[in-house]
């Protein structure tokens, strides 16, 4: 079940950028990692113990940027985890509600080698320098390392 909704999608200066809400899980004995990558190509990927997938559904693009993706589009753009409802990241590009460049993959995710760990929150890109969302969604993203 994906509920999927473009919450904002905006243009500042002829550039563009959509996000559409997201639901990811990873149960893998042992330990389990699971969360969301930012590419500087303008895509962004799914994390899954040891492994990225693109971001791709029938409901959710996996380009962030609106337009041709293409090498180094994310040095015009910035990222931020701009809340968090359930929950907390094993691993942040950045903290909580601090803005930075997608110059490089930019992740946030979820480990956890027994119990489930969930993080449910909002992130929001924006154009580099502005501290200002044109884009946001939800990411609920869950890790499950105990017991198969």
């Amino acid at each position: 079940m994906l509920p999927v909704f473009t919450l904002l999608h905006g243009v500042m200066g002829g550039l563009a950028a959509s996000l559409t809400d997201l639901v990811t899980n990873d149960d893998d004995p042992g330990t389990a990692t699971n969360g969301v990558l930012f590419l500087n190509d303008g895509t962004w990927e799914e994390r899954f113990t040891g492994s990225t997938f693109r971001v791709h559904t029938s409901s959710v693009p996996d380009e962030w940027y609106v337009g041709d993706t293409t090498a180094s589009i994310g040095d015009f753009f910035e990222v931020r985890c701009a809340s968090i409802s359930v929950g907390s990241w094993s691993n942040a590009a950045e903290a909580t509600g601090t803005w930075v460049a997608i110059d490089v993959t930019r992740e946030w995710n979820v480990s956890s080698s027994d119990v489930a760990k969930q993080c449910v929150a909002v992130f929001e890109i924006g154009l580099l320098g502005t501290s200002a969302a044109i884009a946001s969604c939800q990411v609920d993203a869950t890790a499950d390392g105990g017991e198969a």
